[in-house]
């Protein structure tokens, strides 16, 4: 497996090595290394994109090449699925020090952001989610600066004017909770434009924090069935994504698959 340093990470604090798990990059960070880099792009400040990888993610970039080539060029690739985790640090002996699962990440780069007075965008989702997530993230952040917040749903013509107005906001990190590849291919496209340091896709997580769709408990989480723990929840959404994408994802990963395009 190919192992390099991440070119975009190669000033600030120490960059990561990037190593590349079946044709994705997965940059071989704990949670701590991955808030340091937030906070130093903050500090700068320069833009990290942020991008969790998993099964799902994983099986998506092989079959669409466009999606695969925008996910490299994300400057953070985070281990999210512990199937990623696994599979890289145990089956293909790749340096990857942990799961970074997005939950506890985001959780804690909100706790810094609070003690640090970063200012937060929260961006996707349906409306009233949302507002959900930003009524509990005062809540549970009593302190934390809230710059904006926009549903997802928004025609391309609107896409000028909603970049602008994040801009506005000076916010210093943005949450994009779109589905992918769109999060992916909609941070790929508005990045140059956009003048916030960090910039995490973190897809559904909103359900989660609006409290819509339960959090795997602890244990759950740590023993890789956070993803059953889900379908449970959501048997008619999820069903046929988890059994189609996990069993493929692990399939490929023992049988050495890689992309070839």
């Amino acid at each position: 497996m190919q192992q390099t340093t991440n070119p975009s990470l190669a000033t600030g604090v120490s960059a990561p090595r990037r190593v590349h798990l079946m044709g994705l990059p997965v940059d071989c960070v704990t949670e701590a290394q991955a808030i340091a880099i937030c906070q130093d792009a903050i500090a700068r400040p320069r833009q990290v994109c942020i991008v969790p990888i998993n099964a799902a993610q994983t099986i998506l970039a092989h079959e669409d090449a466009a999606f695969r080539r925008v996910v490299e060029d994300f400057e953070l690739a985070l281990a999210d699925g512990k199937a990623v985790a696994w599979g890289a640090k145990w089956l293909e002996r790749l340096p990857v020090p942990e799961q970074v699962g997005l939950p506890p990440f985001v959780h804690r780069l909100l706790d810094v952001a609070e003690l640090h007075e970063h200012s937060v965008y929260f961006f996707g989702a349906e409306e009233e989610i949302v507002q959900q997530v930003v009524a509990r993230a005062h809540r549970r952040w009593p302190r934390l600066l809230i710059a904006g917040q926009r549903n997802g749903f928004f025609k391309p013509a609107d896409e000028a004017g909603i970049v602008a107005a994040m801009n506005d906001s000076r916010a210093q990190i943005m949450l994009v909770a779109l589905p992918s590849p769109m999060k992916e291919m909609w941070i790929a496209r508005h990045k140059d434009a956009l003048h916030i340091p960090v910039i995490a896709g973190v897809g559904g997580l909103f359900d989660v924090m609006a409290g819509k769709v339960r959090p795997a408990p602890e244990p759950i989480r740590m023993a890789g069935l956070e993803w059953v723990f889900r379908m449970v929840q959501e048997p008619r959404r999820l069903f046929r994504r988890y059994m189609t994408t996990t069993p493929l994802f692990v399939y490929r990963l023992l049988t050495g698959y890689e992309p070839t395009e």
